[in-house]
């Protein structure tokens, strides 16, 4: 959970890690800023929500995955390496629209920077995006799925 924080701080080139992003020690230095600003917890900020999201996400992926193989693999001899790849893909899709709005919470919450006092949490998240999507959208829900799409299409390798 760490590394991963540190890994998104890096990649939306957050203007408190720019400096560490690249150098050898980069990670050690940012872990430690993290420790200093918000203490030891702020290295797990968001990982709640990839445990919360796990759950669900296995859940409905072995159903479908169950149901998709029977169909497209009826039998033993069936089987081929594309149909395999096709009910994992199946089932990636199928689970993405449960869980990434959780995906999206736990990113916005693992690159806030504030310090001890204002830890933030899910709720002020959601709160803020719900609010983004009302400024912009009469659907302020679909707020919580973007990027789905670019998710959606890198599902279908890794999960097919």
């Amino acid at each position: 959970a760490p590394l991963d924080r540190i890994k998104i701080l890096f990649q939306t080139h957050n203007a408190d890690f720019r400096r560490f992003s690249g150098s050898r020690r980069g990670v050690v230095d940012a872990m430690r800023l993290i420790v200093k600003t918000q203490g030891f917890r702020g290295l797990y900020q968001g990982h709640t929500l990839t445990l919360a999201r796990a759950i669900p996400h296995a859940a409905i992926g072995y159903t479908i995955y169950e149901q998709t193989s029977r169909i497209l693999i009826p039998t033993r001899e069936s089987q081929t390496p594309f149909k395999r790849f096709l009910a994992g893909a199946i089932t990636g899709i199928s689970a993405m629209p449960f869980t990434y709005p959780f995906e999206l919470i736990r990113v916005r919450m693992a690159i806030e920077m504030k310090s001890y006092s204002h830890r933030p949490s899910p709720w002020n998240a959601i709160r803020t995006i719900w609010a983004e999507g009302r400024a912009h959208s009469l659907l302020p829900a679909l707020h919580f799925y973007r990027g789905f799409t670019v998710s959606a299409l890198g599902t279908v390798p890794y999960r097919g």
